[in-house]
């Protein structure tokens, strides 16, 4: 019975120190983005004293720019679904795949549906049926994982539970 109370005393005091320690934390943020000037305006680097911006760059770079954002997002968009599964995972008490295997709810292309795909795109794809199938198989399944990450990245910003911030 000692025991409990202790316990609950710890839990109690960790809790405390987490909430302390976000409330800080989220104050240092709002502090900092304050400062800082807007992405866009702000100079990628300063070169013998001047300020360079996006347009100072070479079409290629802006291209080359714009990939790196796309990963960087993507890399971002990644570490939240991590999270976030590890979260579910201990909130549920499962396993990592349990917890994957019900926050990302999807099936596998049946057979009609890569027959389908097949018949619709033979033009294109320009091979036999039997060269490409499982190729096809493959890519419906990636298809149906994207959609499914999309799907809980969109419900975790609809609620209000995730964020993606610009890093600057």
């Amino acid at each position: 019975m000692k025991n409990q109370k202790g316990l609950g005393r710890n839990q109690f005091i960790m809790i405390f120190f987490a909430f302390s320690f976000g409330m800080i934390l989220s104050n240092l943020l709002d502090q900092q983005r304050s400062q800082k000037p807007i992405a866009s305006d702000a100079p990628l680097f300063i070169y013998k004293g001047i300020d360079k911006n996006i347009e100072d760059l070479s079409s290629d770079m802006k291209a080359d720019l714009d990939k790196l954002e796309i990963q960087k997002h993507d890399l971002l968009e990644r570490a939240a679904l991590k999270q976030h599964l590890y979260q579910y995972a201990h909130d549920k008490g499962l396993s990592l795949d349990e917890a994957g295997d019900e926050i990302f709810k999807f099936t596998l292309p049946s057979e009609e549906q890569v027959n389908r795909f097949y018949q619709d795109n033979a033009e294109k794809i320009n091979k036999p049926f039997f060269e490409v199938r499982e190729l096809i198989h493959q890519q419906l399944k990636l298809q149906q994982i994207k959609q499914a990450k999309q799907k809980v990245l969109s419900h975790l910003i609809v609620q209000g539970d995730l964020a993606i911030l610009p890093v600057n």
